[in-house]
């Protein structure tokens, strides 16, 4: 499951990028700074993603209680993980939801409003 939330995010993270470059192209046109600016807005995407999906994932934590729960000692710091799938699946529907609107805002936006 982690194999395959990790696909699921890198591919997410390449259409935002792409998103954010086509989203900055049909709204600055052609200034100096849209880069940076298709960058920041990267950023706080897919920081926001994350960020979401960490408070999901901790909002779903209680439900798994029941579940094994492993403890790992590393430099005196005890982590604690939950290893099971229910933990990484509202974070990969999230980021396949987020992806597929990415994917349908690009479309859309160099089909109607971008002239290449």
């Amino acid at each position: 499951m982690y194999i395959l939330t990790s696909i699921f995010s890198f591919v997410f993270e390449v259409i935002v990028a792409y998103t954010m470059i086509v989203l900055t192209k049909t709204i600055i046109r052609n200034q100096k700074d849209r880069t940076i600016l298709a960058i920041l807005f990267w950023i706080i995407i897919s920081s926001a993603v994350s960020n979401i999906s960490a408070f999901i994932s901790a909002a779903l934590a209680p439900e798994i209680e029941s579940y094994s729960v492993y403890t790992t000692e590393t430099m005196g710091i005890y982590l604690h993980a939950v290893f099971h799938p229910a933990m990484y699946l509202p974070g990969m529907i999230l980021t396949i939801l987020c992806g597929i609107g990415g994917f349908a805002l690009t479309t859309w936006l160099i089909d109607k409003k971008l002239s290449l």
